[in-house]
């Protein structure tokens, strides 16, 4: 299953009824895959176009994720964090439910 989410929300869905992968996108795309050992993340390179959704955005999340895309260290992201925890620098967006992270995820035996 595969679902899509404006990147202007900045927050995945409260549950994670999303079994295989989900895409959150602005300007790029965001490509989650749910994996046994947590979820893996990256950033596609090509470009895409977005529809607006400007009455769920969070103009401050939206504000950074400029930034940090302005900055190209986008290409850094390697998992979805859905566990509490504090900031730390793996972090390369932080939230209060969800973290898109430089870490990748642990090997699963």
């Amino acid at each position: 299953m595969t679902t899509w989410q404006s990147a202007g929300t900045l927050r995945p869905a409260a549950d994670d009824r999303s079994r295989d992968a989900a895409c959150v996108a602005k300007g790029m795309v965001l490509c989650v895959s749910r994996l046994r050992s947590g979820y893996m993340a990256h950033f596609l390179s090509i470009p895409v176009m977005i529809y607006s959704c400007s009455s769920i955005r969070n103009p401050e999340f939206g504000s950074l994720l400029s930034q940090l895309f302005k900055s190209g260290t986008f290409g850094s992201v390697k998992s979805l964090r859905r566990d509490p925890h504090s900031l730390e620098p793996g972090c390369w967006l932080h939230g209060p439910t969800f973290c898109l992270s430089t870490r990748p995820l642990p090997e699963v035996a």
